[in-house]
């Protein structure tokens, strides 16, 4: 596996990725969402793509605003859920982030889905303060 830096040739991937997971883990109103995010954003701002053998399984990056940076639109391709590409790819982005802006507040907004997820990596949901 390697991962690389987002162009627009992985757009079409993205969007399958996305719909592999629409059911669950995203609503269908999102994809205009991150379609627009793709379109404007991706190619410029720290987004990633994760590929095995040539072929998108995961992508996500992050965006930095005031002194927070937050983990946005990471998904892995459904049927690859279980192997830790996910661990892989946000390990990646946190190492990331460090090396762009040391050591700073780094947040996610996430579904009830993969909250856990993220709990185990440290982070926390302010609501459940």
């Amino acid at each position: 596996m390697k991962i690389v830096k987002y162009t627009h040739r992985y757009k079409e991937a993205c969007i399958t990725l996305f719909r592999s997971n629409s059911d669950k883990y995203f609503s269908d109103e999102e994809l205009s969402e991150f379609e627009a995010y793709l379109n404007k954003d991706a190619g410029y701002k720290p987004y990633f793509i994760v590929l095995k053998n040539n072929e998108v399984i995961a992508c996500g990056g992050y965006e930095k605003s005031g002194g927070v940076v937050g983990l946005c639109w990471g998904m892995v391709r459904r049927i690859n859920h279980g192997q830790s590409i996910g661990t892989l790819l946000l390990e990646f982005r946190l190492e990331s982030i460090l090396e762009k802006y040391g050591d700073c507040k780094v947040s996610i907004d996430t579904s009830q889905h993969t909250k856990g997820f993220y709990e185990k990596y440290g982070f926390i949901n302010p609501a459940d303060k």
